[in-house]
């Protein structure tokens, strides 16, 4: 496949999530139960702690990736057995965040209905992203199948095969060991909010698009009929994602905010114990 290297000698070793950032990768995932949806991962590579490695040389090779954000990707074209990303997605997500610490270091979809296990395509995509970087991986979301929501984290070797990288589900405090002073603070509270936020306003942008192509396309030399079929389905696709995105990010900030509320109600009881 081409790799240079300085590629080879990189390696990555494990991937750390924290569960906001999971929450918001589930959100996406569950937006569609019919086509794949897609989406880049921010973060940064830390090399492995020498403390957990046979050798400073191997720790000097061995990276992790912590990902802070996710950005959602409008899809230009929607299909039900694969989604695309391309190198100008990637350059475009990177640009945008210059200057905050973190940059592009994988990538994510979601299989609905499907396997959790790779496809042919999603391994040659991820060996095309590991000729840019050899520590970049790929994530995906299994969903909408009678078992349990499954997840992998994974990379291509050089004859297309199949490399399962561990996923670390992690809090924030012990996430914040891999932190330095030139990344911004807003990847953690704010950022993962923020990436939730982004996700449905790509979400809702992308059904309206639609709708404009559709009527775009229709003209006037359809009928009155056609066109009203257009409005039905426009209104059909915003109903769908207030049902499986809008409705349970709610829910789940209501919950967060229940277990805050606990929590600062518990701080200060033992305030007043202090005094």
């Amino acid at each position: 496949m081409g790799y240079t290297q300085a590629q080879i000698e990189l390696t990555l070793s494990k991937v750390y999530l924290s569960k906001d950032i999971l929450e918001a990768a589930l959100l996406h995932a569950l937006s569609n139960e019919q086509e794949e949806v897609a989406g880049l991962l921010l973060g940064k590579w830390v090399p492995l702690d020498t403390s957990t490695s046979s050798s400073k040389a191997e720790a000097s090779t061995k990276f992790v990736a912590i990902v802070y954000k996710i950005c959602a990707l409008p899809r230009a074209d929607r299909k039900k057995d694969r989604v695309e990303v391309s190198d100008q997605d990637l350059v475009k997500v990177q640009q945008q965040h210059q200057g905050t610490g973190i940059n592009v270091i994988g990538w994510f979809h979601s299989h609905p209905h499907i396997t959790i296990k790779p496809s042919h395509v999603d391994l040659k995509t991820q060996g095309r992203f590991q000729q840019l970087d050899s520590r970049f991986f790929g994530i995906i979301i299994s969903c909408f199948n009678e078992t349990s929501i499954e997840k992998i984290a994974f990379q291509s070797s050089r004859t297309s095969d199949l490399i399962d990288i561990p996923i670390i589900i992690d809090d924030k405090q012990h996430l914040r060991k891999f932190h330095n002073n030139n990344v911004n603070d807003t990847r953690d509270e704010d950022g993962n909010q923020h990436s939730r936020m982004d996700i449905l306003n790509v979400l809702f942008e992308e059904e309206r698009d639609r709708y404009k192509k559709y009527l775009q396309n229709s003209g006037s030399n359809h009928s009155h009929c056609n066109r009203m079929y257009i409005h039905f389905t426009y209104q059909q696709a915003l109903a769908k994602l207030m049902e499986y995105s809008l409705d349970p990010n709610i829910r789940l900030l209501q919950d967060k905010l229940v277990d805050k509320t606990v929590q600062l109600q518990m701080l200060e009881k033992a305030l007043l114990q202090l005094k």
